[in-house]
């Protein structure tokens, strides 16, 4: 079930931790940056960025802190899911996805002690392609 309160978003975000360690602990302490990329990232950054959908393409570049992005998770959480789509930034679809996945991103941030996050709007396969490129 979705998280409906502070309480219960932090218990989820705290399960999900224990998952991540168990499946990722080698990668836990890799310097840089912190980049989100993907669906439920940039809708967080036009949430936060009150954007309509056809300016969605200015997240690039966004930053976004833990603290914001639990902010919004709580506001979508506590709006009936039949009155999210008038939120806002939020992205038609994305309803009801939005605060899992924000569960997920607050996870991994914590898990990696991560305070704020760079928005990207390519996904995964650019960052494979930009690393085989500059592979000698």
């Amino acid at each position: 079930a979705e998280p409906r309160s502070r309480a219960e978003l932090t218990s989820l975000v705290e399960e999900l931790q224990e998952a991540m360690e168990q499946a990722f602990a080698p990668a836990r302490h890799l310097p840089g940056q912190l980049v989100g990329v993907g669906g439920t990232i940039t809708s967080l950054a036009a949430i936060d960025l009150v954007l309509p959908e056809e300016a969605h393409r200015r997240v690039e570049g966004h930053l976004l802190t833990a603290k914001r992005i639990e902010e919004i998770a709580l506001t979508v959480a506590l709006t009936p899911l039949n009155e999210r789509s008038a939120i806002p930034g939020l992205p038609p679809g994305r309803e009801d996805t939005l605060v899992p996945g924000a569960a997920i991103v607050l996870a991994a941030m914590g898990w990696l002690g991560r305070a704020c996050l760079r928005v990207c709007q390519r996904g995964l396969r650019y960052g494979v392609l930009a690393t085989a490129a500059a592979a000698p």
